[in-house]
């Protein structure tokens, strides 16, 4: 992902998803700062389409290490929409209270025990018929290339925030968690989102390194968890 991809993301992302109205005309310079700053761990899947056929982004999936404070918070008392909050701070300066940079990423990644907390911020996807054949496979090959981004970090928990109508997926994936948001007061200042015809109420996948202990090393999200040192064959 590069900054050559935030205006096609920050589109797609505010035609899909309500958000209140000072981060939705803030969103392309968020999202460039994330990654320009290197926050950001996310993946674009493309497809030609279009009369010129032309390479447009097909679907996407963006995600942070979260920081401790906002981990613990969340554990404390699980709250909604953590990705639009994520992206408040950021919009308000705050960035580095909210996520690890990769520098912090890098030093926690040199000894155990596992400390990084990832939240995948969004999956969007166009077209989002699971009976047609090019949604499936795009679905499959974007967490495919989620998996190559995420696998070989130090996850102590992984976080994924959804809608109610993804409920079959969450469970299908394996989360040892769901939290169910559809009755959950919405955070200060994002109560306006009610009155936005894309609002739907938010589901929270949540699984830890601990849960992931019990089960098989198999199990597709568990292998997330199974952190080996990279070895290099050389001669």
């Amino acid at each position: 992902m590069t900054v050559r991809d935030v205006p096609s993301m920050a589109c797609m992302w505010s035609t899909m998803q309500a958000m209140p109205a000072g981060l939705e005309q803030a969103l392309p310079q968020v999202l460039e700062q994330m990654v320009r700053a290197q926050f950001l761990v996310g993946v674009v899947t493309e497809r030609l389409r279009g009369p010129g056929q032309r390479w447009e982004i097909a679907a996407m999936g963006l995600g942070c290490f979260l920081s401790d404070g906002v981990m613990e918070r969340f554990r404390r008392q699980p709250f909604p929409f953590v990705a639009l909050q994520v992206l408040e701070q950021v919009r308000q300066g705050k960035a580095r209270d909210v996520m690890l940079d990769f520098t912090e990423v890098a030093r926690r990644q040199k000894a155990p025990p596992a400390s990084l907390d990832y939240c995948i911020l969004c999956w969007l996807q166009d077209n989002y018929d699971p009976r047609r054949a090019d949604t499936r496979n795009l679905f499959l090959n974007g967490m495919r290339a989620m998996e190559r981004y995420i696998s070989g970090y130090r996850l102590r928990t992984l976080m994924l925030e959804g809608r109610p109508i993804n409920r079959d997926a969450f469970e299908f994936a394996g989360f040892s968690e769901i939290i169910d948001f559809t009755d959950a007061a919405l955070p200060d200042g994002f109560e306006e989102m009610r009155n936005d015809p894309r609002f739907m109420p938010s589901l929270m996948g949540l699984h830890t390194v601990e849960a992931s202990w019990q089960r098989l090393w198999l199990d597709p999200l568990s292998r997330l968890f199974n952190f080996s040192e990279p070895v290099m064959d050389l001669t």
